[in-house]
């Protein structure tokens, strides 16, 4: 199977480098963002499969540009970490088209918990973005 295309977006290096190192070599990681406004220009420039991206980032959140991306990179799927999981917060990210919320201090396996995730959006990442078979 094709290895997915993955753009990572966090402001602390060393999240987005532990991130490298739980996803690679299965996919490749095309591109890293450390924040907001350039999480939004990479998406456009490189189109990939998955974004994994922060929530609280500067200049822009992460949520603020998962409500820009679907204009930018329609058939991304984005999941969401962060280490807040205040209910609203991600209530706001599944409305907003997260296809997952995944909470760094609660999530006892993060890698785990990634990979999963990415496999499932593995195996649907033809379908459009916002399909809903209901």
């Amino acid at each position: 199977m094709k290895p997915l295309r993955i753009l990572l977006a966090d402001d602390d290096t060393q999240i987005r480098t532990m991130l490298r190192y739980f996803l690679e070599p299965e996919h490749e990681i095309v591109g890293t963002a450390a924040d907001g406004e350039t999480l939004l220009e990479e998406a456009f420039r490189l189109q990939p499969d998955v974004i994994i991206t922060d929530v609280q980032m500067p200049r822009l959140s992460g949520l603020q540009a998962l409500w820009r991306m679907h204009d930018i990179a329609p058939r991304a799927r984005v999941i969401l970490l962060s280490s807040d999981a205040d209910p609203d917060t991600m209530e706001a990210a599944f409305a907003g088209g997260a296809s997952a919320y995944l909470v760094k201090g609660l999530t006892s396996d993060l890698r785990g918990a990634l990979r999963s995730t990415i496999g499932l959006l593995h195996t649907n990442v033809t379908a459009p973005a916002n399909s809903y078979d209901g």
